[in-house]
């Protein structure tokens, strides 16, 4: 008989460590042989029993939803009868950054401004604020969310937008400009209210006019 060996494939999370099952990959032998294709179970792992004595390579064609294409080879090699081999390989996550800045309606920059980054489920990815350039930079993985201004500063007017964004090309930088409008601050007036100026006018102009009468009864006397 020809020896023959098992091979253990396990496919993983680059960062976590937890297995992806649906991966799709295909098996070669050292001469370029399909033997092959099939995807990962829902324990990340393919099993084939009974591979002859050779050398092999693993390669990955399809990732899962939301992960970096691994285009490496992963070889190994069946030796001895009833042997057990067991390769892995792993994905990366697709992860892209988004780079909120935060304006006033005058084109000044906000330092001190709270903003939430939100999945669709309106879970709380994280609070971050506004550095003293007006700007935050967040690194997010694969995936759908929204943020929004939790706190701003003095004499701005809270933004309540939910600004929607999405992950899914690795590398790509988001870039997005969130606007607050100034509130309006009265300012105290300096001068008499123009009505009541009226008012000491025709006050005046009466008394004056009452003072000639008197003054030119006085006179006639």
């Amino acid at each position: 008989e020809f020896i023959k060996g098992t091979l253990e494939f396990t496919k993983t999370d680059l960062v976590s460590g937890e297995v992806i099952p649906n991966v799709k990959l295909e098996i070669y032998t050292e001469k370029d042989e399909l033997i092959f294709s099939g995807l990962t179970d829902k324990n990340g792992k393919i099993i084939i029993e009974e591979l002859k004595v050779g050398k092999y390579y693993i390669v990955e064609t399809d990732p899962v939803e939301g992960y970096v294409l691994n285009e490496e080879k992963v070889y190994f090699e069946i030796k001895e009868n009833g042997e057990v081999v067991k390769a892995e390989m792993t994905n990366k996550k697709i992860t892209s950054t988004i780079i909120i800045h935060k304006l006033n309606d005058s084109n000044e920059v906000l330092s001190g401004v709270v903003i939430g980054i939100y999945d669709l489920d309106n879970n709380l990815i994280g609070e971050y604020t506004t550095d003293e350039n007006g700007n935050i930079e967040v690194n997010l993985d694969y995936g759908k969310y929204y943020y929004q201004e939790i706190s701003t500063i003095e004499n701005h007017i809270l933004n309540t937008e939910k600004v929607y964004f999405e992950v899914n090309i690795d590398g790509e930088i988001i870039e997005s400009t969130l606007i607050n409008i100034l509130e309006e601050v009265e300012v105290p007036s300096t001068n008499l209210d123009k009505n009541y100026l009226v008012y000491i006018l025709i006050f005046s102009t009466g008394l004056l006019g009452l003072g000639l009468i008197i003054y030119d009864k006085k006179n006639k006397k």
